[in-house]
């Protein structure tokens, strides 16, 4: 199986959620900002800049480069040619006498990258308020899931086949990086100014990227996102920007028990199963001896 490829994936849930899910056959599927993480971008979120700082990070960048020890590369790019050009001459006697040319020439730029900036959210904006995601995560016996998404063992987690012939078309891994993740960033936008990078274009690949990184404390999760577009008009209250989608029968490959699940919720969830998914093969948790590792006993009809 390829790193990027699951064919099967978990979802983690109180014993109350599992029971919502087995009974409604249906799987919700949220808005970004319905995910409870802090970090998450969704349609609120703005660059980590202002017009004006935008601006003023373009100055100090060019004031760097003209009175830097290296000569700057790039000269296709006009604000770094004109920078050779007047090092080349010593235009300048003194970095302020710098900065009140630089802040004419660059501030019709900075004007022209901010219109280009705002598209570019706009477009963001209605993406993100469209968008809905699912989670998952790739193993039954992940005990972070356990303990955080189902209720500290207490809980069920059902696994669910993945494809094109399923409800979970197309998942994809989650990364887990350093640093948060941004729609623009203003080091995006200098290398774009200096033509480092070039100007970063809406499309749906880059935007779901955006939603597939999380902080890397919390890689133990393994977390899958499968997503996709609700193109009704959002309701007015964003805490209903949720959808349930219905899947079959088949594709709840299997249902487990927590450790901690209690002998009530445990008969509810077998006689529920065993009604109503047929070939959905029903497991119970327990540790190995000696382990900080969780197995499963396969339940079969007594």
């Amino acid at each position: 199986m390829a790193i990027d490829d699951a064919s099967s994936l978990v979802k983690f849930c109180s014993f109350e959620s599992g029971l919502k899910i087995l009974n409604s056959q249906s799987l919700r599927w949220s808005a970004p900002h319905l995910l409870n993480d802090p970090f998450e971008v969704h349609h609120k979120s703005n660059p980590d800049f202002t017009p004006q700082t935008l601006l003023s990070s373009m100055i100090k960048e060019a004031v760097s480069l003209l009175f830097g020890p290296n000569e700057p590369t790039g000269k296709a790019n006009r604000i770094i040619a004109a920078i050779c050009r007047w090092r080349e001459e010593d235009r300048f006697a003194s970095e302020e006498e710098a900065e009140q040319v630089l802040k004419q020439l660059l501030s019709q730029i900075a004007q022209q990258q901010q219109e280009s900036i705002d598209l570019y959210m706009t477009q963001w904006r209605n993406f993100s308020r469209s968008l809905r995601i699912c989670s998952f995560i790739d193993k039954p016996n992940n005990q972070y899931g356990w303990q955080r998404y189902a209720d500290n063992h207490a809980g069920i987690a059902l696994r669910f086949s993945t494809g094109h012939d399923t409800a979970l078309t197309n998942p994809k891994r989650v990364h887990y990086d350093p640093t948060p993740p941004t729609i623009i960033s203003l080091k995006q936008q200098i290398a774009v100014t200096y033509g480092r990078e070039k100007t970063p274009t809406a499309n749906t690949e880059d935007f779901v990227d955006k939603v597939l990184r999380k902080n890397r404390i919390n890689h133990a999760e393994r977390e899958w996102r499968c997503f996709s577009i609700d193109t009704s008009e959002p309701n007015v209250d964003e805490q209903l920007w949720y959808t349930n989608k219905k899947f079959t029968t088949p594709e709840l490959k299997a249902v487990y028990l927590g450790l901690a699940c209690s002998s009530e919720n445990k008969n509810a969830v077998i006689n529920l199963v065993r009604n109503n998914y047929k070939s959905t093969k029903i497991y119970q948790a327990h540790t190995l001896p000696n382990r900080y590792e969780i197995d499963f006993q396969l339940l079969v009809d007594q």
